[in-house]
């Protein structure tokens, strides 16, 4: 049967909006290796000095700027490891020792896994800012908190322990390697529900078993989270067919991840960045 001209103008409408997919797919590409390459300079690994003298890799931070104080964020449990050694960031080649005054959450009756904010907030100690020399600092004007989230794409960025066991003892160097992951936020009831939270100081964010690269468009299998805890989420903006008329968003430092549930949902779980905003004034401000 020969086609009818309703048949050639559907055909070349899904050219066209097919074509557009394409686009706005390799623009969040784009946006996502832009925001590893820029703000995402400011994630950083963290390491624990065990008692035979080895490192092992524990998670990951955020170095953030609130004024002129050099801050630290990163997971409490993370924090709490310091039990087992002395914890080191990697900086100019070699691993330089944090200390210093901080904030950390309290867990409820003691118990770190029952803690739903789950955050630390370190000063930076001139010394160490020092040893950091020229890094990636992320500003207050860069937090964000974008109503409503739900829809708008984001980065989940932070250290995998998988990818970051390649550790030279004798030398003392590391070879670290990030793990980005392309995502949105969803609204998540039963998780809230089971995580006994609200929902509104936190994002949930879905991680599949299996991804596709917004670069190459390949599909890998996923690369499994843990240790990413203490790292960044960052909002990117929405990407759409109208997001096509319009130039990119800087990215922004949206939160904090903090729990990684490989439940067959497979959700991350993020603090949101303004949560921390009462804690980092008053250590700041703390003589």
């Amino acid at each position: 049967m020969p086609s009818t001209k309703s048949d050639t103008a559907k055909t070349l409408k899904d050219i066209v909006t097919n074509r557009a997919k394409e686009i706005v797919s390799d623009r969040y590409g784009e946006a996502l290796k832009a925001a590893e390459q820029g703000i995402g300079k400011a994630v950083r690994a963290i390491y624990v000095a065990l008692p035979n003298g080895n490192a092992e890799h524990l998670g990951s931070c955020v170095l953030v700027q609130v004024r002129e104080h050099r801050l630290l964020v990163t997971a409490a449990h993370v924090v709490d490891e310091i039990k087992n050694g002395a914890l080191y960031i990697p900086a100019a080649g070699s691993t330089k020792k944090l200390q210093g005054s901080g904030a950390i959450t309290t867990p409820p009756s003691g118990l770190r896994r029952m803690d739903r904010f789950d955050f630390a907030v370190l000063k930076i100690t001139t010394e160490l800012a020092e040893q950091l020399g020229e890094t990636r600092y992320i500003q207050q004007s860069e937090f964000v908190a974008p109503i409503p989230a739900v829809g708008r794409a984001y980065m989940a960025l932070g250290y995998p322990n998988v990818r970051n066991k390649n550790i030279d003892h004798a030398k003392r160097t590391i070879k670290q390697s990030k793990l980005s992951v392309g995502s949105t936020v969803i609204e998540d009831a039963p998780l809230a529900r089971k995580l006994k939270v609200s929902g509104d100081d936190h994002y949930f964010i879905r991680y599949d078993k299996r991804t596709r690269d917004p670069v190459t468009r390949a599909i890998t299998q996923a690369i499994e989270p843990t240790g990413m805890s203490g790292g960044g989420l960052f909002d990117l903006g929405f990407f759409n067919l109208a997001s096509l008329t319009k130039p990119p968003q800087p990215a922004g430092l949206a939160g904090i991840l903090i729990e990684y549930h490989p439940d067959k949902n497979r959700r991350m779980v993020a603090v949101k960045i303004e949560a921390l905003i009462d804690t980092i004034n008053n250590l700041i401000l703390a003589p």
